[in-house]
């Protein structure tokens, strides 16, 4: 049986894996309406980089 915490930390990566495919979604169409060098498309695009590295810290420790 796999313990309580692994479940909560799987639940969480598929989150944020959720999460960040509705940033990207998000992110893609704020660049295609606004352009890329708007400040609301480099918001997002970083937001979604955080999430990601916040992913891959999760993933692929040192």
């Amino acid at each position: 049986m796999k313990s309580i915490s692994y479940i909560n930390s799987s639940l969480q990566q598929d989150q944020l894996l959720l999460d960040i495919q509705s940033l990207k979604d998000q992110l893609i169409e704020m660049a295609l309406l606004i352009g890329l060098n708007h400040p609301k498309t480099v918001f997002l695009s970083q937001k979604l980089d955080q999430l990601i590295v916040k992913y891959q810290k999760w993933n692929f420790p040192k």
